[in-house]
């Protein structure tokens, strides 16, 4: 009877240990005794909430020599822009080697998305035995020795091992906040941010990292013109 390793996420994390896991089943033989159940409440694999922002003013905050998905090929995305030749498009940036280049996100999530594929048709072909559930799992229980997933729709699925690749979770601060229309408590997806904000309001950003300076530049890549107050323990 074969054991089921359940991945949880399919977005960067997810597809890095679907990619580590195909490569040590196949490796070691164990087409016959494992079977990989992935989890993913989007239709596209790879993209998750950090990589499939449709903003191009939204870039990696690493460069594309250390974003490779695979564990041993580091620089393996840096490689796949190169051979994509987008240099000259306004999805890649800086002035030095392509290994020094920083990209818009979602063209990493077109990387991640595009080894998924790759994957899952090896896995085809190799008789791995891989299923994608099209859905969100929102609860997890242990029963004896195996863990027990539930769905939003109400599914029941179970697994020997569960990997957790859920991404960066919403921030639960100021959760009273929540009550007022003038609040969002954060800017992935970026659509509420255009969709809820004239271009004229004075808007405060919690924060002045990463969140905070995607959050402006999605706000100033479509027509904001108003003032902006950032608001930093570190000042």
């Amino acid at each position: 009877m074969k054991q089921t390793i359940a991945i949880v996420g399919g977005g960067a994390c997810g597809v890095a240990s679907f990619i580590e896991l195909f490569i040590k089943i196949h490796q070691f033989g164990l087409q016959d005794s494992i079977r990989i159940d992935w989890f993913e409440k989007e239709k596209t694999l790879g993209y998750g909430l950090a990589f499939g922002s449709e903003e191009k003013g939204h870039l990696l905050n690493t460069p594309t020599d250390l974003m490779g998905v695979y564990a041993k090929e580091p620089a393996h995305f840096t490689d796949w822009v190169a051979d994509r030749k987008t240099r000259d498009s306004d999805l890649v940036h800086g002035e030095g080697e392509w290994n020094d280049t920083y990209t818009a996100r979602f063209l990493y999530g077109d990387y991640l998305a595009e080894q998924a594929d790759r994957y899952l048709a090896m896995a085809n072909r190799t008789g791995i035995s891989v299923c994608v559930k099209n859905t969100e799992v929102v609860d997890l229980d242990q029963d004896k020795d195996q863990y027990v997933l539930h769905d939003s729709a109400g599914g029941v699925h179970t697994a020997n091992f569960v990997v957790l690749a859920l991404g960066t979770p919403k921030p639960q601060n100021f959760l009273s906040f929540r009550q007022y229309e003038a609040y969002i408590p954060f800017p992935w997806p970026s659509r509420p941010l255009i969709e809820k904000i004239s271009t004229s309001e004075h808007i405060g950003v919690l924060g002045s990292s990463l969140s905070a300076i995607d959050t402006i530049m999605t706000l100033e890549d479509n027509g904001y013109t108003g003032k902006i107050s950032l608001f930093s323990p570190d000042g």
